[in-house]
């Protein structure tokens, strides 16, 4: 198990943008951006990274990093019980991969699944 933050997520986008985007200066298919969601502005994918490294690390924020990349799909948390956007999680199961068993579980919903045991 592992809680995870709204702040960890913001701080960890310029991180998994890179992963994500290994060769920042290889431009795709000139359609693929707009799939993707990116900004209207025909940003490069390394000028998105360089303005999410270039964000404050105290005060960025997940409309920051939206305005940037043009999509809020990089901060996004949902409880998986119950759908809610909320600031904190709880990982439950296997580390995230393609194939893994994970489940994010908002506190409130933890809350409820332990007083089903009482």
């Amino acid at each position: 198990m592992k809680r995870i933050t709204k702040r960890e997520v913001i701080l960890r986008t310029p991180e998994k943008w890179k992963l994500q985007y290994p060769n920042l200066d290889t431009e795709p298919h000139p359609s693929f951006s707009l799939r993707q969601g990116w900004t209207k502005e025909e940003k490069s994918r390394r000028q998105i990274y360089d303005e999410l490294v270039e964000l404050d690390r105290e005060t960025a924020t997940d409309k920051d990093i939206e305005d940037i990349i043009g999509n809020a799909s990089w901060t996004r948390m949902k409880c998986d019980e119950c759908g809610k956007a909320v600031d904190t999680l709880i990982r439950i199961g296997e580390p995230p991969e393609y194939d893994s068993r994970t489940a994010y579980v908002c506190p409130d919903c933890l809350m409820k699944a332990i007083a089903l045991i009482e």
